[in-house]
């Protein structure tokens, strides 16, 4: 059996930069296949992860895209814009729970006054208050 090809971190950052390249022009079939490419040989790069779930979310494949951003997360991708993500994709396949999650780990990084903290609280009026007996 031969072992499974390695990359060098140099060469990892040049295929997640083509990635990025490729999902901000709006390739988005391209950019998943770089990133699938690259958790094929390593399933625990979370930032291969987020690129998957934003060509997936972008492409309107919601719910994929809701699991790689989970595995983002999972795989060291906190980033905010991760969990401005995720919480978006949560909110629309109707997981409240999911999404206030991704909001409040957001509002644990950046201050209540940034943008993406801005949306995330809008986001959040989006997402129904759990139910309580009384």
């Amino acid at each position: 059996m031969t072992p499974s090809p390695t990359l060098t971190s140099s060469a990892r950052c040049a295929i997640l930069q083509l990635a990025y390249w490729h999902l901000e022009r709006g390739h988005l079939h391209k950019s998943e296949a770089l990133t699938r490419g690259l958790l094929s040989l390593d399933a625990t790069d979370g930032p291969a992860w987020y690129y998957l779930g934003e060509s997936l979310r972008r492409r309107g494949r919601l719910s994929d895209a809701a699991q790689a951003l989970t595995q983002a997360t999972r795989h060291g991708e906190r980033r905010p814009q991760t969990w401005l993500a995720l919480a978006e994709v949560q909110v629309i396949c109707a997981e409240p729970d999911a999404a206030r999650h991704a909001i409040t780990e957001l509002c644990r990084l950046v201050p209540r006054d940034d943008p993406r903290a801005k949306r995330a609280l809008a986001l959040l009026r989006c997402c129904p208050a759990p139910f309580v007996a009384s």
